[in-house]
């Protein structure tokens, strides 16, 4: 008995300590720019934002019910076709909820939940020669393949001297859904060297009671909060010394695309916190931090990785 008044004493310090305080210090496992080692660090996060507004965000913040993930249908005689993958080999693969197809060159991976993966290795390394606008060229050829595409929308391009990629982001309902749902493709040489997506398709939609604002914002202060600074894999960086929060919205977050690692039965919403961080050389790079809406009792954890961010 005991302990469980004392459990419920640190709760309510938690949300008293939010409510009064500006800024806290917490310590977070921080991993260094190679991505594989961690240390931990004491960094700084001003909530000024969420408590100056907290009246309003808490009135305008509406989380939408889950949704039922369900599998697309695939039409694969018409999305083989559309690839120039017509008459190519059926590969054993690994995982028993995918389909591997293989024609030369031409590879693509076609998962049951609605994960595609295609890649062609022989415009890898190629002088970029794209003759044609990417992103009308990724949506005709989206919908020759037969792929759901509502509710998609353009959502950026990035050039370098040999690629130029385009990404398509998914909205339900009016809500923006996060992680690998979409479609991104990549273009080298005079053709499609990469093309992905996942489908968001779904069969009903569950109410639940949401996790409040404010408990979202103890979570984002805790391990259990998925949280990206901005940081290059493979680049050294100084340690983050501040965090600051500046806006908030909510989510979809949607990344499940085999069957045997399916780790959410459905689409759910999460709250998105967004701002900057600053190292301790003073570099400032976005910050973006995913606590979910749903309580424990009927969810799933995920990690920054999943949502491909």
């Amino acid at each position: 008995m005991m302990k469980k008044i004392s459990l419920l004493c640190l709760a309510l310090s938690v949300i008293m300590f939010f409510a009064s305080c500006e800024s806290t210090v917490i310590a977070r496992i921080e991993f260094s720019g190679d991505g594989k080692t961690a240390e931990m660090r004491h960094i700084e996060y001003d909530l000024s934002y969420i408590l100056d507004n907290a009246d309003e965000l808490s009135a305008s913040l509406k989380v939408p019910p889950m949704l039922k993930n369900v599998n697309p249908k695939i039409d694969y005689g018409k999305l083989l076709s559309a690839f120039g993958m017509t008459g190519a080999e059926y590969e054993k693969f690994s995982d028993p909820s995918g389909r591997k197809y293989k024609l030369g060159t031409k590879t693509m991976i076609v998962y049951d939940a609605g994960f595609i993966s295609y890649t062609d290795t022989s415009l890898y390394e190629m002088p970029l020669k794209w003759g044609g606008n990417i992103m009308d060229e990724t949506e005709y050829l989206a919908g020759e393949a037969g792929l759901d595409i509502s509710g998609l929308s353009y959502d950026s391009t990035y050039q370098t001297a040999d690629t130029v990629s385009v990404t398509f982001k998914r909205r339900i309902n009016g809500v923006r859904v996060v992680g690998r749902t979409g479609i991104t493709a990549e273009g080298m040489g005079d053709g499609f060297a990469g093309f992905y997506y996942l489908s968001s398709a779904y069969s009903s939609e569950r109410e639940f009671e949401p996790v409040s604002l404010t408990d979202a914002v103890n979570e984002l202060l805790t391990e259990k909060s998925s949280q990206s600074f901005g940081r290059e894999i493979g680049v050294e960086a100084a340690p983050i010394e501040t965090v600051k929060v500046t806006g908030v919205e909510i989510v979809y977050w949607d990344s499940a695309y085999t069957q045997t690692k399916m780790n959410q039965t459905y689409i759910q919403p999460v709250y998105c916190f967004t701002g900057e961080c600053t190292d301790c050389d003073g570099s400032v790079t976005p910050f973006v931090g995913y606590v979910r809406a749903v309580p424990d009792t009927i969810t799933t954890d995920f990690h920054v990785e999943d949502l491909g961010e």
